[in-house]
């Protein structure tokens, strides 16, 4: 069947799970929800086991995946896939590895799929077809501008939170379209205010630095691979006094919501460097905050200088 990301989280109150989603899209937040929405049914349908394959050239996760949908666990019969095909390219080769994957799939085994987006030839395809028969296809569109405003209502609305007009305009300013950025701007306005109407001059106060060097920021530079921005943001939290242990706790969260972008060992190395930070903050152990937080930083960005 072919979804549309509005009607997916009826599909998952309604219908049982199919055995494969495949979600194509180049806004990754927005494909990162449809798969959390995904996760969180599979759990209460008792699919406790979760595999998180990253595929980093075009062959290296046909193995893995074949290996997880045969492979039988000790602690659980039902188990989730979540294969991230976003850095390799969508194409035949890869849509008939997925559809000769789909014969092995059980009540048992669910498959997510994750890729860039898709094109017209790919969609028209046997490989996409079969998917379709299976299971369901779900094209994420990035959100237009003219519904930009009436998305960040309902985000926050979902917090608890109501903004007025002139502060749905701010922030949209602000954070300039980018709906990682927006998203963990709302999080922070219900972390920082009690008022349960936000208007522009209380957006102003709370994310005025952080729409440019901010500590979330700090994560989107990182995503970006924007080695040079990351420096200049963790110089401004450093003169601005922000507490090192708050940097920390922003970063280990991203790495831990990346898992199924990262590879497990830039995941764990990352974890890990974390772990030695925060003993060295809590004095522990011998060492510059600032300086190891600039090292995690770069490394989460990719840069070859971390």
């Amino acid at each position: 069947m072919k979804l549309f990301f509005p009607q997916l989280q009826d599909h998952l109150k309604k219908k049982n799970l199919l055995p494969i989603y495949f979600i194509s899209s180049d806004e990754y937040f927005l494909s990162q929800e449809a798969v959390m929405a995904i996760r969180h049914v599979a759990s209460a349908h008792g699919f406790s086991e979760r595999v998180s394959i990253v595929a980093e050239s075009q062959q290296n996760w046909v193995e893995p995946l074949m290996a997880a949908i045969h492979h039988l666990s000790l602690f659980s019969d039902k188990k989730i896939i979540e294969l991230n095909l976003t850095q390799i390219n969508l194409n035949a080769t890869v849509g008939k590895a997925i559809s000769d994957a789909l014969p092995h799939l059980s009540d048992h085994v669910l498959l997510v799929v994750q890729t860039c987006k898709s094109d017209a030839k790919n969609e028209k395809s046997a490989w996409y077809q079969a998917i379709e028969k299976k299971g369901a296809t779900l094209a994420i569109w990035p959100i237009p501008p003219k519904q930009l405003s009436q998305w960040i209502t309902e985000r926050a609305k979902k917090l608890n939170i109501a903004l007025t007009p002139m502060a749905v305009e701010q922030l949209t300013r602000l954070t300039e379209g980018n709906l990682r950025v927006t998203d963990q701007a709302i999080q922070k306005l219900a972390l920082m205010t009690s008022d349960k109407i936000v208007d522009h001059t209380t957006i102003a106060f709370c994310l005025s630095d952080d729409s440019r060097f901010g500590l979330f920021d700090l994560v989107n530079s990182a995503l970006a691979s924007d080695s040079a921005r990351c420096i200049r943001v963790l110089k401004n939290l450093k003169d601005h006094a922000i507490e090192p242990i708050l940097v920390l706790w922003v970063l280990t969260r991203e790495v831990r919501a990346s898992i199924a972008r990262l590879s497990k060992g830039r995941c764990a190395e990352l974890l890990m460097r974390a772990a030695t930070i925060d003993r060295i903050i809590k004095g522990a152990v011998p060492g510059e905050p600032w300086q190891e937080l600039e090292k995690m930083t770069l490394s989460l960005s990719g840069s070859t200088l971390a």
